[in-house]
């Protein structure tokens, strides 16, 4: 007998969700007629990119053509339009808006059938800023270059400091490909140690966490995070209140700066026979030099603020905003990742699905705000003991979902049973007013990877059935579901 569906979205309710998607998504969104070329759909972020409206773009009266740069138009018969299958191909190119302004895209497409039809689905992402980025990059280099050249065009050191800047551009050009700041910084770091280039010793990527600065990256065998506290001009820099980068004997330590707030320092050592630093030197060549340096940190600072912003949305996609945990769009991903990975190898899988006990009655009797406390604090307590490889989603309204990484079902049940008891023994309370006790429990069903299964839905449903059965028999309880030989009659252990 299926337990409840309630928190799931009705089958009849799909097509209107799937609508919301697709009209919220921040990406343009079109459908395209494959013969006809005629767009069929498109979302209000396909508007904005093209600046076209939804009716101008319906009407029929504009093509795919009409969107894209003449240089680009051979690139789209040949490449944009899909193969005749429903793999994704993805590729750039210039979109033609109707104020005549481009912009740089990127667009995946897809062949579909849609009774009986084909069309095209695509999705464009506006990459128009990475390519400003690029072009920023690549004038403040070029400016850099023509200066240092006019600057020192008398001193000895003159082509040592040319072959500098000219290999500079082609090293720092591969950072605006960084997928995250870890390698953001490891390709940075190949760029400040390049012997072709700036040929720096040593350099250390440190950000500002509090009152201390911690090491983000390094090239040294071992780097010290540094207090500020102990540091009153270190402590200056990262303030914003120096604005020059400190110098010593053979190195220098720069700040990475974002909307005039300082978040980290580079420090950058030089080889020893390179001579003592001299920040306030008149000699051109070494103030070339310096102007190369606080190029690239400015570069830097900007890639590492977009790789925030940019985390900060992909996390806030995928994380519950209420407890901290994955959601649900991210168990479904991981569910299928870790089924796969278990059946290749051979490895053991179990699910384990919670629910919380009258959870109802609990915002009923102590209000919601009680019962949103009771969700957080059941969330930090699977978290603080489930390893850290586990996988623990928020499922639904009162349910939780955790994958058990190369978890058998004896193990599995015993980690079902251990979240039992930690969920009844510890303290819940009212937090408003004068504290008043919440009695709360959980019930949890459990399900192991076994030879019967096909796919990750079957242990997902496996799990729920046992679940159903612990909420059955009283509540505050688990139950592992172990199939039979005949699938009909299900063995649960509690």
């Amino acid at each position: 007998m299926p337990r409840s569906t309630r928190g799931r979205i009705p089958p009849e309710h799909e097509q209107a969700l799937y609508r919301v998607l697709f009209e919220n998504s921040r990406e343009g969104q079109y459908v395209l007629d494959r013969e006809t070329q005629r767009f069929l759909e498109v979302n209000p972020g396909f508007e904005d990119l093209t600046g076209y409206s939804r009716s101008e773009l319906l009407d029929g009266n504009l093509s795919p053509e009409d969107l894209v740069h003449a240089r680009d138009l051979e690139l789209h018969e040949n490449k944009l339009a899909p193969r005749n299958h429903s793999i994704a191909e993805t590729y750039s190119f210039r979109l033609l808006r109707k104020d005549k302004s481009i912009r740089h895209v990127e667009t995946t497409v897809s062949l579909a059938k849609v009774r009986g039809r084909e069309v095209i689905v695509g999705s464009v992402r506006n990459l128009t800023h990475w390519r400003e980025v690029e072009k920023r990059l690549r004038d403040e280099i070029a400016m850099q270059r023509r200066k240092t050249i006019e600057a020192a065009r008398a001193n000895v050191k003159l082509f040592e400091l040319t072959e500098q800047v000219s290999t500079t551009y082609e090293l720092t050009t591969s950072l605006v490909k960084s997928k995250n700041i870890d390698e953001l910084f490891k390709e940075s770091a190949k760029v400040l140690c390049d012997k072709h280039g700036l040929n720096c010793k040593d350099v250390t990527f440190y950000l500002l966490k509090n009152t201390t600065l911690e090491v983000a990256f390094t090239t040294k065998r071992k780097a010290n995070r540094l207090k500020l506290s102990t540091n009153p001009r270190l402590r200056s820099l990262a303030e914003g209140e120096l604005l020059e980068p400190i110098a010593g004997t053979h190195h220098i330590m720069i700040p990475f700066r974002s909307r005039d707030r300082v978040f980290g320092v580079l420090r950058v050592e030089f080889p020893r026979d390179a001579g003592k630093i001299d920040l306030e030197t008149d000699d051109a060549v070494i103030r070339g030099r310096w102007d190369i340096f606080n190029t690239l940190v400015n570069v830097i600072s900007v890639m590492i603020d977009n790789l925030r912003l940019y985390e900060k949305v992909v996390q806030q996609s995928i994380k519950d905003p209420l407890t901290g945990l994955y959601n649900r769009r991210y168990f479904d991903r991981q569910a299928h990742t870790e089924f796969v990975r278990a059946g290749r190898f051979g490895k053991s899988l179990s699910f384990i699905l919670i629910d919380i006990d009258n959870l109802k009655e609990i915002n009923d009797e102590f209000g919601h705000q009680a019962g949103d406390e009771v969700l957080r604090q059941a969330a930090n307590i699977l978290k603080a003991h489930c390893r850290e490889m586990d996988i623990i989603s928020r499922y639904g309204g009162d349910e939780f979902v955790v994958i058990l990484l190369e978890t058998g079902a004896d193990a599995g049940l015993g980690k079902a049973e251990e979240l039992c008891g930690l969920i009844a023994e510890h303290p819940f309370a009212t937090t408003n007013g004068a504290p008043r006790e919440i009695p709360v429990t959980i019930s949890v069903g459990v399900a192991s990877l076994c030879g019967e299964m096909q796919n990750e839905s079957q242990l997902l449903e496996s799990a729920d059935r046992a679940l159903y059965l612990a909420k059955n028999q009283g509540k505050n309880r688990s139950c592992h579901f172990e199939p039979k030989r005949s699938e009909d009659r299900p063995d649960f252990h509690t």
